[in-house]
């Protein structure tokens, strides 16, 4: 939906942090304003769109912070906790990064990071506010590739977009929010039409279908620039005026690191005398929660297999 119709707002509300006007949030038929905090980050685990870092801690140690909700009374992390975090980062394409500064890594790079930090509460549905906002074209398409991975592995996944492509890539589920109207709900083909986008967005976007190398039919919105009042008003410039538009823009396209199995990377988190000084200081952690202090889920089994 466009900007300003509520997006942002239904996922606070999702998420607890704002009373509903009405109605209710159910998950499993429960009412979710009725659960504790400990209960709701058992579940969920929200991804921001943007993230400033603090102060330049190491990749692994942000991704360890997202076992916060599951630490104990004093915050001691486990053998487990080192565990999960360390899989949510091989999970995530990250572990070249693991001893780098937060600080240091691109935008594309902190999102993955971020993501891997979600992973670590091991919730069921992961939350995720314009994941690919400012991100170039190449991490965009890294991070949706990871969205569907984390999709086919039967995680829920509620996400905003700006860009109605990306529901065709994700082969999704769709609330489309409009002015005016209510929500419109349904799979992407059904959802992301031409008629639909021009009463939402007030311009005129052609859907274009074509086949990809593997024979899979493909779906995009092309805008029709010019058709709407706006566009149709605007005058060409001086040519140096445009010049942009000519000329060519050269792009890295260096393939990204190769990671390696978990098992080859244990190496960030096989702690000698000196790391554990380092990681002293990631484990005095402060609980957010108040409920049991010693959980031990072993494994990330998902409620039900959710669409980005």
């Amino acid at each position: 939906g466009p900007n300003g119709v509520g997006k942002t707002t239904l996922f606070k509300t999702i998420l607890g942090l704002t009373p509903p006007v009405s109605g209710k949030v159910l998950m499993d038929g429960r009412d979710t304003a009725e659960w504790s905090a400990r209960e709701l980050a058992d579940n969920i685990a929200y991804v921001s769109q943007f993230h400033n870092p603090p102060f330049p801690y190491k990749v692994k140690d942000v991704v360890l912070l997202g076992r916060v909700s599951q630490a104990g009374y004093f915050g001691k992390v486990s053998e487990l906790d080192y565990e999960i975090a360390q899989q949510a980062i091989v999970d995530m394409g990250v572990a070249h990064l693991a001893e780098k500064p937060y600080t240091d890594i691109s935008g594309g790079e902190r999102q993955l990071v971020m993501i891997a930090r979600a992973l670590t509460q091991q919730p069921r549905w992961l939350m995720m506010d314009e994941p690919t906002a400012s991100l170039d074209y190449g991490n965009m398409i890294r991070v949706i590739s990871r969205i569907v991975e984390l999709r086919d592995r039967g995680y829920g996944i509620i996400m905003t977009t700006h860009l109605p492509d990306q529901a065709f890539m994700c082969d999704a589920k769709v609330g489309l929010l409009q002015r005016g109207s209510s929500m419109k709900f349904g799979d992407a083909a059904e959802i992301i039409t031409e008629e639909n986008m021009r009463e939402t967005y007030g311009v005129g976007v052609s859907v274009a279908e074509f086949f990809d190398r593997g024979g899979h039919l493909m779906r995009m919105c092309v805008p029709e620039i010019g058709s709407d009042q706006a566009a149709s008003q605007i005058k060409s410039k001086a040519p140096e005026q445009n010049a942009f538009s000519r000329s060519s823009v050269t792009q890295d396209s260096s393939p990204a690191p190769a990671v390696q199995p978990a098992a080859e990377q244990n190496a960030f988190f096989q702690r000698t005398p000196v790391q554990e000084q380092t990681w002293s200081r990631s484990e005095d952690l402060s609980p957010s929660y108040d409920s049991d202090p010693h959980p031990q889920r072993q494994t990330t089994t998902p409620g039900s297999a959710g669409t980005a």
